[in-house]
């Protein structure tokens, strides 16, 4: 994330305030030992002030020096208001930050010290969460941001969305669920979320060209903080429902963690079916993930549907499964001992996955 943003508005005009103060706080002292200053007109301005002067009854160097301290107080308000305007934006933003988060007191000053000790900054006496908004530290506020995958923009109030970008689950599914077990790995926790319209139905998908039919996932995982844990989502962008392809591998993600859990990782699995309204925002990032609701698992062969709440789908079981046999993903949990040995015997009892287990 770059910081050349921050670090003009936070820290230029900052330096800005206090060593070139405007002209009218200047004592007469200090104003009377300034060297002079000498502007050089063309002909035609020198005319154009002459003539404004005259009219004026005063001289052409006191109307060009009344026009420029004009100018400098105007430019100097509308920094002042602006620089205002962010500080306040930001503020906000890093509180909105802290709830969706769950973090209290002490974990935002755990979170504090964390970031101190990594850039080996002293850090101040903390007292409370205003305290720490009060001192808006350009790389705490980059610290946050990279912890909790948000937008560096959004905090400072240049941009309306949330994340800078957000991965593609559909195009590296794979390596999602590779992701997924690299939290396991690491006693995380990791929760697999699934986000699903309320409209979705496979026999909508295949009758129906509606692109707001969406869906995807988004990963969650645990930190901590303060001798607690403090949920950190890792979102990814939406993919079309209706296209056969995203179902499959969405479907193969559900399977893999519901096979992964069998197999004693620790992973977990809940999802979100929210209106297409909501489905918009969050796919245009500016929705946080800790907003959505979190309801039962999702299986695999279930979609959503107003009449029939439960319908098996067993036209693409076959292929999911056959996803999930392709990827290499049990393989890969074996080999990189993810599993729990004593809940498997060999890898040929493994695979190939079907239908029926």
């Amino acid at each position: 994330m770059t910081m050349n943003i921050i670090e003009i508005f936070l820290r230029g005009i900052q330096t800005s305030k206090s060593t070139l103060p405007n002209n009218a706080q200047l004592s007469e002292k200090t104003k009377s030992t300034k060297a002079p200053v000498t502007l050089r007109l063309s002909e035609k301005s020198a005319e154009f002030y002459e003539r404004q002067a005259m009219n004026l009854n005063t001289t052409p160097s006191s109307l060009i020096n009344m026009v420029l301290n004009t100018v400098a107080d105007s430019t100097d308000s509308e920094i002042n208001n602006r620089y205002a305007q962010t500080i306040l934006c930001i503020r906000e933003r890093l509180q909105l930050i802290f709830d969706w988060h769950l973090l209290d007191v002490f974990q935002v000053h755990a979170l504090y010290l964390e970031f101190c000790q990594i850039q080996n900054k002293e850090p101040l006496p903390f007292h409370n969460i205003g305290q720490i908004l009060e001192q808006i530290d350009p790389d705490f506020i980059e610290y946050v941001c990279d912890e909790f995958y948000i937008s560096v923009d959004w905090v400072i109030g240049k941009s309306d969305y949330i994340y800078e970008t957000k991965d593609s689950w559909y195009l590296n599914h794979k390596q999602f669920c590779k992701n997924v077990l690299g939290f396991s790995e690491m006693k995380a926790k990791p929760i697999l979320h699934f986000v699903l319209g309320d409209n979705i139905s496979t026999h909508e998908a295949l009758e129906s060209e509606n692109e707001e039919l969406k869906a995807g996932a988004y990963i969650s995982y645990a930190k901590e903080l303060h001798g607690r844990s403090v949920r950190v989502y890792k979102p990814f962008e939406l993919e079309r429902w209706n296209y056969k392809k995203c179902r499959i591998r969405l479907k193969m993600i559900s399977l893999f963690g519901q096979h992964a859990a069998k197999l004693g990782v620790d992973i977990s699995q809940d999802s979100a079916i929210i209106s297409a309204d909501a489905l918009r925002l969050y796919n245009a990032s500016k929705l946080h993930p800790s907003q959505l609701p979190r309801q039962q698992m999702w299986l695999l062969d279930d979609y959503i549907d107003i009449q029939l709440p439960v319908t098996k789908e067993a036209n693409e079981i076959d292929a999911v499964y056959s996803e999930y046999n392709h990827s290499g993903l049990v393989q890969f949990m074996v080999e990189q001992q993810h599993t729990c040995m004593d809940k498997i015997q060999n890898l040929a009892t493994l695979l190939p996955i079907t239908a029926n287990e």
